[in-house]
């Protein structure tokens, strides 16, 4: 009787041996940002630092942060850089134009 089994409980163990290695693959990787703001009115900066392992994720950030780069976040405060790493390596940066 177990050895009818025998087969499907292989297939099943590599099976979830195959979603394990999917899983590390996937998730292998890791996404930061560095975000640089200014307020200027005050005139101080901060850099706010995410991360992210998921690259759903990363890639949603990453086109938020595109498309606001230059923008007030609130009403004295800009986004005035942005800088993208993944595994710790930089990929893209970038620096909005000064204010008019």
């Amino acid at each position: 009787m177990s050895n009818e089994n025998a087969p499907e409980d292989t297939r099943k163990q590599a099976l979830s041996e195959c979603l394990e290695r999917y899983k590390r693959a996937a998730s292998a990787h890791l996404y930061e940002f560095d975000i640089r703001t200014v307020d200027v009115v005050f005139g101080f900066q901060k850099v706010l630092h995410k991360r992210t392992r998921s690259l759903a994720k990363a890639m949603s950030i990453r086109a938020k942060l595109i498309r606001d780069l230059g923008a007030f976040i609130s009403p004295s405060v800009r986004i005035e850089a942005i800088s993208f790493f993944t595994d710790g390596e930089l990929r893209y940066s970038r620096e909005a134009g000064p204010l008019k």
